[in-house]
């Protein structure tokens, strides 16, 4: 129920935003030549609302078998987009699916991936835990040469299965790489799911979008250093 409330809500919030910017079919190529697998580069400001609807992988979210790694998603079957932010906002991303078989969940980082090899996009964390050996083979776009997105949060039920997830975050301006999927058994050979996906920005508290604002700050000040 309170997902299908935080759904509702954000489905009130869409009506009275403007539209995003999106460039389709988006390419980074870096210094390597060879674009990342976003698929739209997404720019909103503090009003704004974004909808696509994507086929993902069974389990690019998680892989449910009992032997295989909780926090590993699957990159290359995953659905991703790269959201820019043109000021401090609140950030509500939502996906949903009619399917039975849906088991929702994405993840947030902070930065876009650049300098990397799109082909050893295998895996990536779905929960922030073991993102050196989880995204190692394409994050390598930070000050340290191994890792540079900054994982924010995700949004997945750990409990029961649900067609739906949701989050919200008071995020500062910048880019933001958001990874959809599902929580799957590979073993059962289920299919892709259809889903729904949408993010909607607002006007934060003032006291969180200084907040906001200041962590941003510090976040690139901390990678200034360490070069």
């Amino acid at each position: 129920m309170t997902a299908r409330l935080t759904l509702i809500a954000a489905a009130a919030l869409m009506a009275n935003a403007g539209a995003a910017t999106v460039i389709p079919n988006y390419e980074n190529p870096g210094p390597d030549g060879d674009p990342f697998l976003y698929l739209d580069k997404v720019t909103m400001s503090s009003t704004d609302s974004w909808t696509d609807s994507e086929t993902v992988g069974a389990w690019s979210f998680r892989d449910l078998r009992t032997t295989v790694n909780p926090n590993r998603g699957w990159g290359h079957f995953a659905t991703w987009y790269l959201i820019e932010l043109t000021s401090a906002v609140q950030v509500t991303i939502s996906m949903s699916s009619s399917d039975p078989a849906a088991w929702a969940g994405f993840a947030i980082y902070a930065g876009e991936s650049v300098n990397d090899d799109p082909g050893m996009a295998h895996s990536f964390s779905n929960n922030g835990l073991e993102i050196a050996a989880l995204n190692g083979g394409w994050d390598k776009n930070g000050p340290d040469g191994t890792t540079g997105l900054t994982y924010v949060g995700n949004g997945h039920s750990t409990t029961t299965q649900s067609g739906t997830a949701t989050g919200t975050w008071t995020l500062g301006p910048g880019l933001y790489s958001v990874v959809f999927g599902n929580a799957a058994d590979s073993s059962d050979l289920p299919p892709d799911i259809d889903y729904d996906f949408s993010i909607v920005t607002t006007i934060p508290e003032p006291s969180t979008a200084l907040l906001a604002a200041l962590a941003s700050g510090l976040l690139v000040l901390r990678r200034r250093r360490s070069h």
